[in-house]
């Protein structure tokens, strides 16, 4: 039962909002649930409730592809109230980077319903319970498009050392996949383009395992042995190996963030004789990489020999 649609206007959002009956387990309440969201600002504050003739409504469910295909949201923050997010609520949002889920439990998200976070390839950080960016937020983070593991959103013991260790054993199970695996599938199934070679989805499933590999590296709070297997997968990917899909990883996803460049050094990742083809893979960008790379390098002035290398 619904009181009736609603709109609520914040910033450059519409909000379209229903009022409905609940049955919590114990008692009827109402509760606002919002139906669509449609507007074009990167950042996002859902209120923790709505007022309909000077009666207050928590804001408790975000409905059904609510925010599907939203191509300028960036951040979003849920409020505390928030106890059920509908399937496909975040789907195809592009380029949605962070979610901030508010709460009193820095470790327990709401229920989620199917493909939440589907298609969201440039997702970074789910916070949970606050807004701080930390080992599990991050990792959470590469789940709904890079470890396909969505049952470890809602786990138990989420934010746990044992959530950190079923999260390395998922990682070392789609390392040891093989690489050509899951192709065959997906044309059948007319998900990918049959122009599309074997070649080129090898090469981006290497670089997806590269980025998990990178991710938990630089975020490796309880990482216990496999620590060992991640670090080998980007030594013998990198430039001067017979592909070199984590270097190239480490270009698109993390061009300008000098954390993975230090990272990568300290992996074995970067070796001197491979430097020069380095820099002409950064073609035009990335300055302040540049500058690294020549420095390892031992180059006295980083910038004026730029003009040796044909970008």
């Amino acid at each position: 039962m619904s009181l009736g649609s609603y709109i609520y206007r914040i910033g450059d959002y519409r909000i379209e909002y229903e009022i409905e009956k609940h049955f919590n387990g114990r008692d009827i309440e109402w509760q606002a649930v919002i139906c669509q969201c449609i507007g074009k600002g990167s950042v996002l504050d859902i209120p923790q409730s709505f007022f309909v003739d000077e009666k207050e409504y928590p804001v408790k469910v975000i409905g059904k592809k609510a925010f599907l295909g939203n191509r300028s949201l960036r951040e979003i923050t849920l409020p505390e109230t928030i106890a059920y997010i509908d399937n496909w609520a975040f789907a195809q949002c592009d380029n949605l980077k962070k979610v901030i889920i508010l709460g009193d439990n820095e470790h327990s998200m709401p229920k989620l319903g199917k493909g939440v976070f589907s298609d969201c390839a440039l997702l970074e950080h789910i916070c949970v319970g606050t807004a701080e960016e930390n080992t599990f937020s991050a990792l959470l983070g590469t789940i709904p498009s890079g470890l396909q593991a969505d049952y470890l959103l809602t786990d138990e013991v989420a934010g746990e050392r044992e959530w950190f260790i079923k999260w390395d054993r998922k990682l070392v199970e789609f390392l040891e996949e093989s690489d050509e695996e899951g192709y065959t599938n997906l044309v059948l199934c007319g998900e990918e383009d049959i122009q599309r070679s074997v070649p080129g989805y090898i090469s981006e499933k290497k670089m997806l395992k590269s980025k998990l590999c990178l991710i938990r590296l630089m975020y490796n709070e309880h990482l216990g042995e496999e620590r060992i297997l991640f670090e080998d997968y980007v030594r013998s990917h990198t430039k001067g190996c017979d592909s070199d899909e984590a270097w190239q990883t480490l270009l698109k996803e993390y061009g300008d963030d000098m954390r993975y460049y230090r990272l990568f050094r300290e992996l074995g990742g970067i070796q001197e004789e491979f430097i020069d083809q380095m820099i002409i893979d950064m073609g035009d960008r990335h300055i302040e990489a540049k500058a690294y790379l020549l420095g390892l390098k031992g180059y006295a002035s980083k910038l004026d020999v730029f003009d040796k290398f044909v970008l």
